[in-house]
């Protein structure tokens, strides 16, 4: 009919069926009009498979409940993002080995390694940490040591689930992410994160990443602003727009996350400013797999200069040495994490420093025991650690 559709209509005057028949221009037009309500009503007649992912996402994680990991991970910036930039102390790369272990519900961590900035300085990475079911011991460069009631997890603590989302501050299982609200409440290494991010997960669909069938899960994420009255919970910033990310779950590599992409709406850019992958996956053991080398880029504007061209900033890699998943330690091991003499000891209960002193002296080092300090921990050390460094510098400048 040369462009025509034949369609039937109802005369209204007899009741009675006629033909007729839409240009096919015209009928392109209402197809194209009527899509989004038509896929619409596609998803919402689908089942939510998010309690099924998540189910099988955490059934996933007890597979490697007890872990032993060796790797490496390297950091540097990019030579387009870096040139032109002023020397002020930016950490320009990094390389640091990593060995943990998690053995029934205990957990230690052991890095090295050196980062360098801009300005040529250069930083220990040195650090120690221990939990033993009932206090974390952590050791920071030789010089700060927390001993800590409960477990106190590290951003260098490798689990396979959440390898790629370093950059999202995820340090605690990938289930619980996914489930996100009263779940992130509910879980103390999730509680922090809890505090500071509003978080709301979607099933999005399935689709194919290097071969692997795919479930890819939406993750919109909106910092919470502070309350202006003390013990009025947090609510989301009005204007702040929420950030996404993109996460792709290989559903035959016990939703191991393959890909992820972050979309950072405050740049207005329609196109990611983060990117992971997985690189390598190998199967440790029958139908159990292991990221073995990971890739993470980031974006930025370059020289930091909003609207001008976007580069990659940086980029992080993860490799992988040796697996163990039924690592057998003494419990020494995850107490006995020895505090080196004249380090500046922090005890902490219920997130408050109950005493501080140095290794070797029992004199108080603080009498302050600020609130909600912990969040704040790296900080504190790394101001203790550089105060150290200058005393023992001009010390030596005095002895010459």
């Amino acid at each position: 009919m040369n462009g025509r559709i034949v369609a039937q209509k109802v005369d209204l005057t007899t009741g009675r069926f006629a033909i007729t028949s839409i240009p096919g221009p015209v009928l392109w037009i209402l197809a194209i009009l009527a899509l989004p309500s038509l896929l619409s009503a596609v998803r919402a007649s689908e089942p939510d498979r998010m309690p099924d992912i998540i189910q099988n996402a955490r059934t996933s994680e007890q597979l490697y409940a007890n872990l032993e990991v060796v790797a490496t991970w390297s950091f540097h910036i990019d030579e387009q993002f870096n040139k032109g930039l002023a020397p002020s102390g930016l950490v320009v790369e990094a390389e640091r080995s990593i060995r943990n272990v998690y053995q029934n519900g205990m957990c230690y961590l052991r890095t090295g390694g050196a980062q360098r900035s801009s300005n040529d300085r250069s930083v220990s990475l040195d650090f120690h940490l221990g939990y033993d079911g009932e206090k974390t011991r952590v050791v920071d460069q030789e010089l700060v040591a927390n001993v800590v009631d409960g477990p106190l997890e590290d951003a260098n603590l490798i689990r396979p689930h959440t390898l790629l989302l370093g950059g999202a501050r995820v340090y605690f299982p990938l289930s619980i992410y996914l489930e996100a609200g009263e779940a992130l409440k509910s879980q103390p290494l999730a509680r922090p994160y809890a505090k500071r991010i509003q978080l709301t997960v979607s099933y999005e669909g399935e689709e194919v990443v290097e071969g692997l069938n795919c479930f890819k899960v939406r993750c919109e994420t909106q910092s919470r602003a502070a309350s202006a009255k003390a013990g009025k919970a947090a609510k989301p910033s009005q204007t702040t727009p929420a950030d996404v990310r993109f996460i792709w779950l290989a559903i035959e590599r016990n939703y191991l996350p393959v890909r992820t992409e972050f979309y950072h709406t405050a740049m207005k850019v329609n196109r990611p400013v983060e990117v992971g992958r997985v690189d390598e996956l190998r199967e440790i053991a029958p139908g159990v797999w292991f990221p073995f080398r990971t890739t993470l880029e980031k974006y930025n504007w370059k020289g930091l200069v909003p609207h001008t061209e976007l580069v990659r900033s940086s980029t992080e890699h993860y490799t992988v040495t040796r697996v163990d998943l039924d690592p057998h330690y003494d419990r020494r091991l995850f107490s006995e994490i020895a505090i080196p003499r004249n380090a500046a000891v922090y005890e902490v209960r219920n997130d408050r420093i109950i005493k501080s002193y140095r290794e070797g002296d029992d004199r108080q080092l603080s009498p302050r025991r600020p609130r909600g300090w912990l969040r704040l921990l790296p900080v504190i050390n790394i101001v203790v650690i550089v105060t150290l460094v200058g005393i023992f510098a001009v010390h030596r400048r005095r002895r010459r």
